[in-house]
């Protein structure tokens, strides 16, 4: 058996019977192309999260949102405007003034928090995947995020029913979030996770769309404005 060997072939010559036989392999110094992976995780929630229900926007709108690796959409997802906005801050004061959380005593608040901690860990891997495909950071970053969250949620649940007077979603507050336009899968996944950890609706409203949160409240001509204070937090301030 003879060998040869350039760099643009490799031909490999087998003599048999006096009769030869050529068999080429080309190869080529170029970079294969990989095609992108399509995560193994199916985008159910693309609503807004208000009152406890994954609501249309009232305008009906809806925007992309994109696969930074391919610029492909992954979903469209409902588009909040100040209507919504409005919806949202009603259904979270009519749950403030009425609803059963702040009724509720701070052990039976921290078992919720608690089963959705046990919640998000059961379901660590798809929405990490979430993260991971809607913001293009790495999956081994954004799997080590995931139980972060859930264990500032058991701390909070633990702290729920030995402090007093101090600003904190484990004993009465009631929220109105708003997503990031680029990147609000993981938030309407974790929404129906608060569904089955039994939150009581109107508690957390979530709304997307584009703009600062503050601007959409003014839009909407809310009687709660959002207070900036340092370091970005923000608080409701009844005006």
């Amino acid at each position: 058996m003879n060998l040869f060997l350039n760099l643009d072939c490799m031909f490999l010559f087998l003599a048999e019977n006096s009769n030869f036989r050529i068999a080429a392999y080309q190869y080529s110094t170029a970079a294969a192309i990989e095609e992108p992976i399509k995560p193994a995780v199916n985008v159910k929630h693309t609503k807004l999260f208000i009152n406890g229900q994954f609501v249309d926007a009232a305008l009906g709108k809806t925007f992309p949102t994109l696969d930074p690796r391919t610029g492909e959409v992954i979903a469209h997802i409902a588009e909040g405007d100040a209507e919504d906005i409005n919806r949202a801050v009603a259904a979270a004061r009519k749950a403030f003034d009425e609803g059963p959380w702040p009724k509720m005593n701070a052990y039976e608040r921290s078992k919720i928090l608690l089963r959705l901690a046990d919640l998000i860990e059961k379901h660590n891997d798809q929405i990490a995947t979430l993260k991971t495909w809607d913001t293009g950071k790495q999956y081994e970053q954004a799997s080590i995020e995931v139980p972060m969250v859930v264990r500032l949620l058991r701390y909070y649940a633990g702290w729920a029913d030995k402090i007093h007077d101090w600003t904190c979603f484990s004993l009465w507050q009631h929220v109105v979030l708003k997503t990031a336009e680029q990147t609000p899968l993981s938030a309407f996944y974790v929404a129906h996770l608060l569904q089955e950890a039994g939150l009581p609706e109107g508690v957390l409203n979530i709304s997307s769309g584009f703009g600062l949160p503050e601007r959409l409240v003014q839009i909407a001509g809310s009687p709660y404005l959002m207070d900036s204070i340092p370091n970005s937090h923000h608080q409701w301030k009844k005006t």
